[in-house]
């Protein structure tokens, strides 16, 4: 087992422990993250609230997804801090989600932020979910191959994004042209390809010009 394993596994829960002993009010909020993606990300939030504000630390506690919890009755909400999407991304994590909030549900413990609501992150699905508000949005078209992404460029027109649909952090590329479209190596995108179609204003930098020119 490598420092970074043993770390997630076995250092890790323990420093939780010290911490949540240290301040531990009768009535808390559990927060649980993942223990497979930066399972000590969310440690300096709680850091944070230990020095400003040591009387409101006290009301949180932090766990990891996979901790075993013997006694609920300390517990008023709970929120799950996990990489969404959750579904799309992991299932095994999906379920250890669900599996809490099961849990919590049994005994009467509000979940915020419940784990389905987290496919709504993705950026197709968030769009149609905007779109239908009434909300003026760019067109989206979302593709599950490389070989549609000529086809719906010739479709919609230049300029456009291409992105990752489901994940964070990915590349986005700027197509102005077709000699740009055919120099994009797309064996770059890991997840299904997406294409934004903006048409640009002149004056594109004004926030209101730009989206009241999106069609």
């Amino acid at each position: 087992m490598n420092w970074r394993v043993s770390h997630r596994y076995l250092l890790q829960p323990a420093s939780d422990f010290l911490a949540n002993n240290r301040w531990k009010a009768d009535r808390r909020i559990l927060m649980v993250r993942d223990a497979g993606d930066r399972p000590d990300f969310y440690s300096g939030l709680l850091k944070y609230l230990a020095r400003d504000f040591p009387e409101v630390r006290a009301y949180f506690e932090l766990k990891l997804l996979r901790s075993r919890i013997r006694d609920w009755s300390h517990y008023v909400l709970c929120v799950p801090l996990v990489q969404d999407p959750v579904k799309e991304r992991s299932l095994p994590l999906y379920e250890k989600a669900k599996a809490l909030e099961a849990s919590c549900r049994m005994h009467n413990i509000p979940v915020i932020n419940p784990v389905d609501s987290l496919s709504h992150s993705i950026k197709s699905v968030a769009a149609e979910l905007i779109s239908a508000t009434g909300v003026r949005t760019a067109k989206i078209r979302r593709l599950t191959n490389a070989d549609e992404v000529q086809e719906a460029a010739t479709d919609l027109g230049y300029p456009f994004f291409i992105r990752e649909n489901e994940q964070h952090g990915g590349p986005m590329l700027l197509i102005r042209t077709p000699e740009e479209m055919s120099a994009v190596k797309l064996e770059q995108f890991v997840q299904h390809l997406e294409l934004h179609i903006r048409r640009f204003p002149k004056q594109w930098f004004n926030f209101y010009d730009f989206w009241s020119d999106v069609p």
